[in-house]
């Protein structure tokens, strides 16, 4: 049995060592590898899976490689054939007859479920035809029953060992269960009573799926008759959920009574709480109410606790016009902020506001109430017109004091490092106005380019790391490993300085500090150079080999070489290839075109059938060419295909004239039936002579 894996933290080494040993337990007690994929090796059996998995992708470890072929486990998918395993399910079915009588598995067994499914695919099987005879013979022999899906055990109907009891055999498996669930539905009436069949319940939920399904089908006329008078016979009220009594409807009304009086209203939510019950109760109240099924008694129960028949939309909606005054008084004609959650409910409730009078659902009385509070609620407003000279001083004292540094997007700066992003959001879409960006280019701060200024400012802190690792090692090659963060920022320098992007001062310091826009081979991993080298040798092989360089990715052997080529066209086009790699790659004729590729692949194509359809001519001396033929099939669909294209003017001059030269001709049909191998004397002798 597998062992489980302990939960504390333990290193993916020691995690793979605990699943070999399992393998290894496994393997020892069954002699083979093929484990299940649930029950008590399910873990194990995924584990397998993604060793795999690994081996077959090349990202399995050499040594971990070794020592599970070191056990007597092979790559190779170890299938079972498909007769042993319709034997080994055909044994287990003889046990479970023998366990508990019949042969009727539930779909959803709980000890095997694929065996439940097999058991179901055997009468789908013999239903479309495909089980033999023999297996069918074989089935029916143990008393296998062919109609209909065998019943899921029902709750409560296992024993002590959680074993069924049989069935008999002649009764239909439906019919069984549906017997069941009517035992069951006797059962909950005889200590419940009236009450309805609660659906949360693990105990009772599936009862209570049953009998909302014999309530609709009753409803749709598709119950038999019997069936009807077994649910009338039982005593439970069937037919339809049973009303709630007068003492659960007033001790809901005596929760509500209690839940005004803690809260001052009646507004109970629906949604979260610990009133979500009672929140329902009375919108079903309010439903009910609006459609006049209440009696009087309840009706003036319910408007002397302050429900009516409509929920308090208007009283909601005041609350929040409140709440947008209280907001004004305090932030000013600010925007709300989305991500408070302080806010969140106001900004909602605003934007939908400003939807309906967009759309001319607003009544005219609150546009007026919304338009009296002061804020300006009607749209977004732009970022210029807000608070905008206060900000302004703000960010002339920011540059006073600390230069051109970033604004930290902390408090207490946060609010002037969002004004300023959208002054530059604005002033790249052209509609921040001509005053506001001289007023922002007197407060001395570089506004416009953010790029520059990061630079400016991550330059300073990364050159003092870079210059302190140049001290220290000796050279500018700077680890990944140790140094992740200055690593990164110098591969972005490099990268801006081939484009031309690096400032004349930080592209000098990098210089003189041995960094150049180029990375030296030497830098790199001696694994990633083998890599390349590999790769390279690939391309020009399959270039000698077929004269163009379109990798197909959908031929299993080039996939991997088609995706590397695809990464090289990425970081060529987006200028992140060394020059270097560059001149080899067009030293064995590679085309960093994709479209050029291809149609160079369709050139050496054709250039491949037209020579096998001239060797065809100077071998045959004709062109009676089969299509059933395997050996002539490619030259046929390809002459066809000429054909076609010279009909719709689609053949180039150029293949016109080469393919007149070989006699080819345009007009003529292919033979779907091979020539006849006699001589044209032959034929003629045999040929039927005319009557006289």
């Amino acid at each position: 049995m597998e062992t489980s894996v302990e939960t504390e933290k333990v290193s993916p080494e020691v995690r793979w060592e605990r699943r070999l040993g399992q393998l290894q337990e496994f393997q020892r007690q069954h002699g083979h590898f093929r484990m299940p994929r649930n029950g008590e090796w399910k873990k194990l059996a995924e584990w397998l899976a993604a060793q795999l998995h690994a081996a077959r992708t090349g990202a399995l470890r050499q040594d971990r490689l070794a020592r599970l072929e070191g056990i007597g486990w092979t790559w190779s998918a170890e299938t079972v054939p498909a007769e042993e395993r319709w034997e080994r399910r055909y044994q287990q079915l003889l046990k479970y007859r023998e366990r508990f009588g019949h042969c009727n598995v539930p779909n959803k067994w709980g000890e095997d479920v694929v065996f439940g499914h097999w058991v179901q695919t055997q009468r789908a099987s013999k239903k479309r035809g495909l089980l033999s005879a023999e297996r069918i013979r074989r089935l029916e022999e143990v008393g296998f029953q062919w109609e209909g899906r065998a019943p899921r055990p029902a709750a409560g109907a296992a024993g002590v060992d959680g074993e069924q009891a049989g069935q008999p055999q002649g009764v239909s498996a439906r019919e069984e269960a549906w017997k069941q669930r009517l035992a069951e539905l006797v059962a909950f009436h005889r200590e419940y009573g009236a009450k309805a069949v609660p659906r949360t319940d693990p105990k009772f939920k599936q009862l209570h799926t049953w009998l909302c399904e014999q309530r609709n089908r009753a409803r749709r006329g598709q119950l038999n008759p019997q069936r009807i008078a077994l649910l009338e016979g039982c005593g439970y009220p069937w037919r339809g959920a049973p009303r709630r009594r007068e003492g659960d409807w007033q001790a809901r009304m005596l929760e509500l009574a209690a839940f005004r009086e803690t809260h001052g209203h009646s507004n109970v939510p629906t949604r979260s709480g610990e009133h979500t019950a009672l929140g329902w109760w009375l919108r079903e109240q309010r439903r009910r109410v609006s459609r006049g099924l209440l009696s009087e008694e309840q009706r003036r129960q319910l408007e002397a606790t302050g429900v009516t028949a409509a929920p308090p939309r208007e009283t909601r909606w005041q609350q929040q016009l409140a709440g947008l005054t209280a907001f004004f008084r305090e932030h000013g004609p600010r925007p709300v902020p989305v991500g408070d959650p302080q806010f969140k409910k106001l900004c909602v409730w605003l934007h939908e506001q400003r939807k309906n009078a967009k759309g001319g659902k607003l009544s005219p009385q609150r546009i007026a109430l919304l338009d009296g509070c002061g804020y300006p609620w009607r749209g977004r407003q732009r970022p210029h017109c807000l608070e905008g000279e206060q900000l302004l001083q703000e960010l002339a004292a920011f540059c006073r004091e600390h230069g051109p540094h970033t604004i930290p997007n902390k408090p207490p700066l946060d609010r002037l490092a969002s004004w300023v992003h959208r002054q530059r959001f604005f002033f790249k879409r052209g509609q921040l106005p001509a005053d506001r960006i001289a007023a922002l280019d007197a407060t001395g701060y570089p506004w416009r380019e953010p790029q520059q200024r990061r630079a400016q400012n991550a330059g300073g802190k990364y050159m003092a790391q870079l210059e302190a690792f140049v001290r220290e090692h000796g050279h500018a090659r700077v680890p990944r490993g140790e140094y992740p963060a200055l690593a990164q920022w110098l591969c972005t320098q490099r990268c801006d300085w081939r484009r031309g992007k690096l400032r004349g001062e930080l592209a000098e310091r990098l210089k003189a500090l041995g960094v150049s826009p180029e990375i030296v081979a030497a830098y790199l991993p001696v694994a990633w150079q083998e890599q390349w080298s590999k790769r390279l040798a690939e391309v020009a092989a399959f270039i000698r080999e077929h004269g163009h360089c379109a990798v197909n990715q959908h031929q299993p052997q080039y996939r991997e070489l088609a995706r590397w080529i695809t990464g090289v066209r990425y970081e060529y086009r987006h200028e992140r290839l060394r020059s270097e790699r560059i001149q080899q790659l067009k030293a064995i004729g590679f085309v960093f075109n994709a479209q050029a590729a291809l149609a160079a692949r369709r050139q050496a194509r054709w250039e491949d059938r037209f020579r096998e359809a001239a060797e065809y001519r100077l071998r045959h001396s004709n062109w009676h060419i089969s299509k059933r033929d395997p050996k002539t099939q490619r030259i046929a669909a390809w002459m066809i295909a000429q054909r076609k294209e010279y009909a719709e003017g689609k053949l180039s001059p150029d293949r016109i004239r080469r393919l007149q030269a070989i006699g080819f001709s345009f007009e003529r049909r292919i033979v779907s039936h091979p020539p006849s191998s006699k001589p044209p004397q032959d034929r003629a002798a045999n040929a039927p002579t005319a009557a006289p």
